[in-house]
C-alpha cells in the first residue's frame, strides 16, 4: 500500500492513506474515510495495519486502544515536523 492512494476495507468503506510508519517490522497508515463517489473526505479517521499473508497484502483497521494511542503520538509528531519544514521553507505544501 502507498500513501496518497485509496483502499477499500472489508467493511465496504474507502480510505485515503495520508501517512505511514513502521513499528517493530509492521507497517501502519493514518487514513481518512472518503465518500462512495471518492469525491471528498468524510470526518472519519482510522489507523490501518498492512498485513502480508501468503504473499498477499491485506489491510486491517487497528482496534487496539493502546496501539491506536501510540500511533496517534507518532503521526502527530510526523505532522508537526512536516509543518515545521514547510514554515522553514524546506518542504512544499
Amino acid at each position: 500500500m502507498i500513501v496518497d492512494t485509496v483502499i477499500d476495507l472489508d467493511n465496504n468503506k474507502h480510505y485515503l492513506l495520508l501517512d505511514e510508519t513502521m513499528i517493530e517490522d509492521k507497517k501502519y497508515f493514518f487514513a481518512v474515510g472518503v465518500k462512495e463517489d471518492l469525491s471528498s473526505p468524510t470526518n472519519e479517521y482510522v489507523f490501518i495495519e498492512e498485513i502480508t499473508k501468503n504473499g498477499k497484502l491485506y489491510a486491517k483497521e487497528v482496534k487496539d486502544k493502546k496501539i491506536s494511542d501510540f500511533l496517534l503520538t507518532i503521526f502527530t509528531k510526523n505532522y508537526v515536523e512536516y509543518v515545521e519544514k514547510i514554515e522553514a521553507g524546506e518542504e512544499e505544501f
